[in-house]
């Protein structure tokens, strides 16, 4: 099960996976079908493996589930409090756990242009005064949701692994499969190019900027609020998010980045895939 976190990578690393010859993954993915009471039966669960051969193992993913509940968090309306034990529980503890991460930071910024290209946050909202629910914040707390996971899962149970780019795709897929115990060698296509490249954007010391034109940002009419403007290259760009709230993010995360890092030592995994991290202690 490939459980999260939102916008590290979990959509390229179902369909890479599903490509193996002994993985069967579903064609969809994210359907949330654990994240939500009252608790399901698995009778409508088990179909989605229906045309899995009896050799292959089956997979499936939902980036959510790496989203425990936490003080001064809100989650979604009925979401379920405890996603690791109800797996547990559901699965009869024969289930391996994947985790990608990226930069907590960069993950909230990523999540804030989903939303607004998924026109589920209009781009006249400012980056920290998103509605809780969306979990810009709260989905970027990795030390606390790894916490909360292996309360309950076996940390050899759960390969924790940096979000995937261009320069690690092979490496990250190779772990995978030795953690899987399936054949490493296998020749997987596209593994360097990202499914979802998102809101055209840029990030230096003055902010982050993004292209209008793009969907939730057409024009530059679509944003209300001041902001600075620049050409470049013939095209426009707005600034989205101010530099010193990239640096409330941080600050706001870092305290929990410090949480990570101590479960990755205490826990015996390799904190070296995480360690470029803006957030990372020292």
């Amino acid at each position: 099960m490939i459980i999260g976190a939102q916008k590290c990578g979990t959509t390229w690393l179902h369909q890479q996976l599903a490509q193996h010859p002994q993985v069967f993954m579903p064609a969809g993915k994210d359907d949330e079908y654990f994240s939500y009471l009252p608790e399901k039966t698995l009778d409508a669960y088990r179909e989605k493996f229906t045309r899995a051969s009896a050799h292959q193992q089956i997979g499936d993913s939902c980036a959510s589930y790496f989203w425990s509940p936490r003080t001064g968090d809100t989650q979604p309306t009925g979401f379920h409090p405890n996603i690791p034990e109800l797996l547990e529980r559901q699965l009869e503890q024969q289930c391996r756990y994947i985790v990608l991460l990226k930069d907590p930071v960069q993950r909230t910024l990523s999540a804030y242009l989903h939303h607004i290209a998924h026109q589920s946050l209009a781009c006249d909202t400012e980056l920290l005064a998103a509605p809780d629910r969306l979990g810009l914040l709260a989905l970027s707390r990795y030390g606390h949701h790894l916490e909360h996971w292996l309360q309950q899962i076996p940390a050899e149970r759960l390969l924790i692994l940096p979000a995937p780019n261009r320069h690690n795709a092979n490496t990250l897929l190779q772990r995978c499969c030795q953690y899987l115990a399936i054949d490493a060698q296998f020749n997987f296509s596209d593994s360097e190019h990202p499914v979802f490249s998102g809101l055209r954007r840029q990030q230096d010391d003055s902010g982050l900027w993004v292209m209008v034109g793009q969907r939730g940002i057409e024009t530059i009419n679509a944003l209300q609020r001041p902001v600075p403007l620049m050409e470049q290259d013939g095209q426009q760009w707005l600034r989205l998010v101010h530099p010193q709230e990239i640096q409330q993010v941080r600050d706001m995360l870092a305290q929990d980045s410090a949480h990570f890092a101590h479960l990755l030592q205490q826990h015996g995994y390799d904190s070296s895939d995480f360690e470029d991290w803006q957030t990372w202690p020292g």
